[in-house]
């Protein structure tokens, strides 16, 4: 397998570099389909950027506090992250948001590490974590459309683009 995905030459609109899967930079758009003059349904396989943007410094949360508390807890979750990110960094084929999907369970499981965390330390730590969540579900909901095939307006997927490469719809 890792043969087969090493030498494979092959070019595709839609793919993108490892380092750029925790920042949602090329979301992939799967389907796409006009079904009225006004709606167009698409499906983009994407993460929540809610959940992934936050995600990226509770890794780097975890990291530390396994490397200077020894924490075995995080080092587990450190590990298995890297289990499933790492063996991806050194294809040189072309690559697909989707093949960060597995190491974005662990990121959620250090997210709650970290939120552990922030409710322990910090008085203000459970509002915090309370808009947070909240946030996330506001979030799912406004890409919800875009991301199952759901029929919306034109303008309503337009207005999703938050980054310059993020084609939801055609």
């Amino acid at each position: 397998m890792f043969d087969y995905h090493y030498n494979l030459e092959a070019e595709h609109y839609y793919s993108s570099p490892f380092y750029e899967w925790p920042v949602i930079w090329m979301p992939l758009l799967d389907a796409n389909d006009a079904v009225s003059a006004a709606k167009v349904s698409s499906v983009s396989c994407m993460g929540s950027p809610v959940i992934w943007w936050a995600g990226i410094p509770c890794v780097l949360y975890v990291f530390l506090c396994w490397i200077f508390k020894r924490d075995k807890k995080a080092g587990f979750l450190v590990i298995a992250y890297l289990a499933q990110y790492l063996p991806w960094m050194p294809i040189k084929r072309i690559t697909f948001i989707y093949h960060y999907f597995p190491a974005i369970l662990f990121v959620i499981l250090m997210m709650g590490y970290t939120m552990r965390d922030m409710i322990n330390r910090f008085s203000w730590g459970k509002k915090a974590i309370t808009i947070y969540l909240v946030t996330a579900v506001i979030c799912f909901f406004i890409f919800f459309p875009v991301i199952s095939g759901l029929p919306v307006s034109m303008e309503y997927s337009l207005r999703l683009r938050w980054l310059k490469d993020w084609i939801l719809v055609l």
